[in-house]
């Protein structure tokens, strides 16, 4: 009978689960193909930024146009004097061609820092919805209603139900090596309430570098700022931080730890994102026995 309940409750987590993947590969698809559009468009303003500099080669060359002219040839000193053809517009006067080119570069300028803030926001997209489909990978049922809920509130599900933001409890992983004790969040709900609300400042913070991973918080006794991590502890935490992240089958997975007091969260940015200072980095190759080992 037991074994039946929990086959069952296994293919409800894996149907939900498999679910919600294919709602953000589908955004994953439309952040890829915006940035590949984006992309071209960077592209083009750059190359767009030679009107500049022919700009500035008509302008020297002036005395050479006159209205209804189609082009003129100039010596392009910015190129070993070889000579180029700057295509004009005949039915404007001299001025007004310098004008328009010189207002095409202009607009290059305008485009390349407005299409670089557009790409930076769509790839820290890309980044969040890569995380969700690594927490998606290690949910249990009570995971995934904690990021349905944080789906939906950020739009990406839609739902007859009107969702508040309320207290509720949040559990996490829990390990204990030496009588100390370390806590593992699963999804930017739990991460979040671990690091910004259980986590003291000279608790230890350990997450994957440039990986998508788990937050994974070292509670210093007593909030001691004197208190020295010893190699196992360092090791045992790296450990964890590597096998929960998307790092978990690889060799040397980089591992960043620091104290809490040196983390800053991301303002404005999805998911559980922080910037973080004095850090430094293990490389670690994951240890399934020993987290198995592990009390809990």
């Amino acid at each position: 009978m037991l074994e039946e309940y929990y086959n069952e409750s296994l293919k409800t987590v894996n149907y939900n689960a498999v679910e919600l993947e294919k709602t953000i590969q589908k955004e994953l698809k439309k952040a890829n193909i915006k940035l590949s559009n984006l992309t071209l468009d960077l592209q083009k303003a750059k190359e767009n930024l030679k009107y500049s500099n022919i700009g500035i080669l008509l302008q020297s060359n002036l005395y050479k146009v006159k209205k209804g002219d189609t082009k003129v040839i100039v010596l392009d000193y910015f190129n070993n004097n070889e000579e180029l053809e700057i295509n004009l517009n005949p039915l404007l006067d001299p001025s007004s061609n310098l004008k328009a080119i010189f207002n095409k570069a202009k607009k290059a300028s305008i485009a390349i820092v407005e299409v670089k803030k557009q790409i930076d926001i769509v790839l820290k997209e890309i980044e969040y919805l890569n995380t969700i489909l690594f927490q998606l990978s290690i949910a249990d049922n009570k995971d995934l209603e904690e990021i349905k809920l944080e789906l939906s509130l950020n739009g990406y599900l839609k739902s007859n139900q009107k969702y508040k933001k309320k207290q509720q409890k949040i559990e996490f992983i829990t390990y204990k090596v030496d009588d100390i004790l370390i806590y593992v969040g699963k999804n930017n709900t739990q991460n979040d309430y671990l690091t910004h609300k259980i986590a003291s400042s000279n608790d230890y913070w350990f997450h994957t570098k440039n990986l998508p991973g788990s937050h994974v918080i070292v509670r210093i006794p007593e909030n001691d700022p004197n208190f020295v991590m010893s190699e196992k502890l360092i090791r045992t935490a790296a450990n964890i931080a590597a096998y929960y992240s998307t790092g978990k089958t690889s060799s040397s997975v980089p591992v960043d730890y620091t104290k809490v007091r040196y983390l800053k969260k991301v303002p404005g940015m999805k998911g559980s994102f922080v910037t973080l200072q004095n850090q430094k980095t293990i490389y670690i190759d994951p240890d399934i026995n020993l987290i198995k080992n592990l009390s809990q």
